[in-house]
């Protein structure tokens, strides 16, 4: 290739079992961050030489004679590293030629290692080379970051690293047994199967689909589009929202919706509750053919699926993983499936190398599952988790505190957007009850929905579809929660929709609890989780905060997005190891 470089003459390398594929361009005028990165190499059968002491240390000469000794022999060395303490050097040739360099070192170094100044001349073999490669990592910060966090993500161990100054090439020494899954891996992280150009103009980026465009899918776009300025000058992050479905279809843009746009289909959607004018309203399959058709094909650098619906979208979700999106969550249905489900779920996102979030679905903007991650890497064991996980009943029974009618509490909630879509969801103790499973999950916990002990807070006699029929039925319980709250008031309670969960038991139910407690001085859409571990278990460590909202719920979604874009998210029910603990 040296005579075309001093031309720039382009070459074109071309598949011989398939003319009509176009092929990879070489050249001189390609767009440097079109690509970052453009291909991986592995150089497999390879030995790692090392040369070890303390009596190296600022010693010159140590690294001349060292391959001066190599190169007269006639070893070429395919990777050097060194450390900064002098204390070590090693490099990378070829297995076959191993045992014959390390006798040759030997011999350069007899005095030093009989001396003891050099400690060991070894080679550990069964080595590889892989190398990431492009014109594009040269000041793109993140590279070295995605490189090695894809590989930790297969639990890759990586033994020796090298970056030249020219910052074109990162290449790795691991073991030859690793060098599929690597391979693998890599290749899945830059997404080298696209042919478009990657838009990766600093390696931290996220393309959005939102599924589901009512109240929070609203304000998840608002709050894209107003904090983006600041992802991008301060985190360096850019997450493009490349398309919106609701049941009247599915909106693309490939290079993703301007701001503006993006606002405008979402004050279209508040006030015709359609992002689409066509008349037909899809199923969930139809808008999941209308993605697979419209959607997927297109070349998308880290896609997110960010489910925000309440409906049953499991088989979606598989899908979207298996065509390499991660996945975000603001519905709790498809974590509270069944346990088997559950595992099918994260064991296609493990296998996938992706990530599946949900911290939205337990506390809305609260970090509860971020915290109890943070616990169990820590080594602390959670005995028992107590709170209530409803900011919705939260203003309801502080509203009927107040003296505000049971019924007409629900309605304000309801038009205030607390409550899910049916009111029954929240009101039925199912919505706390998918929330206690999944945290109950989180911990390791094998149990399903139905091992729940649910206390719904109206008899089924007033249920009904219809949310508006539904609210008005339930004016025949106003009486009785005005005497209900009246009673606990006189013993100095109040009363609280509270969750607990100890050992594979979970009990949610209405409980009159002293004004006094933490859980007692909650008001209003506070949540509050209290966590009881082996060393929190004198002074159980508090989390409280909004529990309802859009803009909180919302907020929380938000911060699963920045954890993905970042490379920051991990599976929450496991350690950063990425170890499952049970």
């Amino acid at each position: 290739m040296i005579p075309l470089l001093d031309r720039a003459i382009p070459l074109r390398v071309r598949n011989t079992f398939d003319a009509t594929q176009p092929g990879t361009r070489i050249a001189a005028d390609v767009k440097a961050g079109s690509y970052p990165v453009k291909a991986l190499t592995a150089v497999p059968h390879q030995a790692l030489i090392s040369i070890e002491g303390g009596g190296m240390m600022g010693v010159p000469g140590i690294a001349g004679r060292t391959f001066g000794a190599l190169a007269a022999a006639g070893h070429s060395v395919a990777m050097i590293s060194q450390s900064s303490s002098e204390a070590s050097i090693c490099f990378v040739l070829p297995e076959a030629e191993a045992a014959r360099a390390v006798q040759v070192l030997s011999d350069a170094f007899e005095f030093e290692l009989r001396h003891r100044l050099i400690d060991v001349v070894r080679a550990e073999r069964d080595m590889a080379l892989v190398a990431v490669v492009g014109l594009g990592m040269r000041g793109t910060p993140g590279i070295a970051s995605r490189t090695f966090g894809a590989l930790a993500r297969e639990s890759i161990n990586v033994v020796a690293i090298a970056q030249g100054s020219s910052e074109l090439n990162i290449t790795v020494a691991i073991h030859g047994k690793d060098v599929p899954r690597a391979l693998t891996a890599l290749h899945r992280e830059y997404q080298l199967d696209r042919r478009s150009a990657l838009a990766t103009p600093r390696g931290r980026e996220a393309a959005l689909t939102l599924l589901g465009f009512g109240q929070i899918g609203r304000a998840l776009a608002r709050q894209l589009v107003s904090q983006s300025r600041w992802f991008r000058s301060d985190l360096g992050l850019e997450l493009r929202c490349v398309a919106v479905a609701d049941r009247s279809g599915v909106k693309v843009d490939e290079k993703g919706f301007a701001g503006r746009t993006l606002v405008a289909l979402a004050d279209r959607k508040e006030r015709t509750g359609r992002l689409l004018s066509r008349r037909r309203t899809l199923d969930l399959d139809a808008i999941a053919g209308e993605m697979r058709e419209r959607l997927w094909p297109l070349p998308s650098n880290r896609p997110v699926l960010v489910d925000l619906t309440a409906e049953e979208t499991l088989p979606l979700l598989l899908e979207a993983l298996d065509r390499g999106s991660h996945v975000v969550l603001a519905n709790k249905k498809p974590l509270a499936v069944p346990q088997r489900d559950f595992d099918a779920l994260f064991e296609v996102a493990r296998r996938r190398g992706l990530s599946v979030r949900y911290e939205a679905t337990v506390g809305a903007g609260l970090p509860v599952l971020d915290t109890l991650a943070k616990l169990r890497e820590a080594g602390d064991q959670v005995l028992s988790v107590s709170g209530c996980l409803s900011g919705t009943i939260g203003y309801i029974l502080t509203e009927v505190e107040a003296g505000v009618a049971f019924s007409r509490a629900v309605r304000e909630a309801h038009t205030l957007g607390y409550t899910e879509p049916d009111p029954r969801d929240d009101l039925s103790g199912m919505d706390v009850a998918r929330k206690a499973l999944i945290l109950a999950r989180t911990l390791g916990r094998r149990l399903d929905l139905d091992d729940v002990h649910v206390e719904a807070l109206f008899p089924k006699r007033l249920s009904h579809a219809d949310p508006e029929r539904f609210m008005m039925n339930l004016e025949k319980l106003d009486a009785e929660f005005a005497g209900r709250v009246e009673t606990a008031k006189r013993a100095k309670k109040v009363l609280r929709y509270v969750a607990r969960i100890r050992g594979n038991a979970i009990r949610v139910g209405l409980e009159a609890v002293p004004e006094t407690t933490p859980i007692g001085r909650l008001r209003g859409t506070d949540n509050q989780i209290v966590f009881q571990t082996q060393r929190y278990r004198v002074h159980p460590l508090v989390v409280t905060g909004p529990g309802a909202g859009v803009e909180v719920t919302a907020a929380g979604v938000l911060n699963d997005l920045v954890a993905i874009a970042t490379g920051e998210a991990r599976h929450p029910t496991e350690s950063r190891n990425g170890a499952r603990r049970g």
